[in-house]
């Protein structure tokens, strides 16, 4: 449910204005490109939220309903939050393939895409964390030890991955089109510019580190 309101969604809030013909004049406005990024990013956000909290009160409802009389409802809300947050990474990615390519089937392609690559990749033996966006499966609570040895290493990867998405959030801010879309070429050198910036900044960064040691 929440891969696909990342699918169908991500691409409607890139071309909300597109579709009805008032990019020109949105994009006029004396508005920073940076709240348009990330408002966008927010409402997707929110839908995401508000499905999952929709999940967990249901959740909640059923095992009441059960007779389930103590219910684990701190182990509901984090299990609830641990399984969002990749979505919320995917959506991010989303988000920025769709600020790339800019035709909005072709967009919607390529999310698809990238999701069956991922379950094939997975299904064939590569189930490597560190190069599987957006991490792996969240740890299984239980009632003997909690969540486990597990929970502390799915963390830490998220902390990689969402460093990822932080930096296709900023390439979605550099190559967010304001008016008419620029060229394919011109996209491509903006970006090609924004890495090679990320990679200076962080070379010069780790040179200055090794001095200080």
């Amino acid at each position: 449910m929440l891969l696909a309101i990342v699918v169908l969604f991500s691409g409607e809030l890139v071309w909300r204005e597109r579709s009805a013909r008032a990019h020109t004049t949105s994009d006029a406005l004396p508005v920073p490109t940076g709240a348009i990024v990330v408002g966008k990013i927010a409402a997707l956000f929110g839908l995401l939220l508000t499905t999952a909290l929709a999940f967990l009160v249901v959740t909640a409802a059923f095992q009441r309903a059960h007779g389930v009389e103590r219910a684990e409802l701190s182990a509901l809300v984090v299990g609830t939050a641990l399984h969002t947050w990749p979505f919320l990474l995917f959506g991010i990615l989303a988000v920025a393939v769709h600020v790339f390519e800019r035709d909005r089937w072709l967009g919607h392609v390529v999310v698809v895409a990238l999701v069956v690559a991922r379950i094939l990749t997975r299904s064939a033996g590569f189930e490597g964390e560190l190069y599987s966006f957006p991490g792996s499966s969240p740890p299984t609570f239980s009632d003997i030890d909690g969540w486990g040895h597990e929970l502390v290493p799915f963390l830490w990867v998220e902390v990689y991955w969402s460093s990822a998405a932080a930096l296709l959030l900023v390439f979605a801010w550099v190559l967010w089109p304001r008016g008419d879309s620029p060229a394919r070429w011109t996209r491509s050198a903006t970006l090609a510019l924004a890495c090679c910036a990320v990679l200076t900044r962080t070379r010069a960064a780790s040179s200055s580190t090794a001095s200080m040691c």
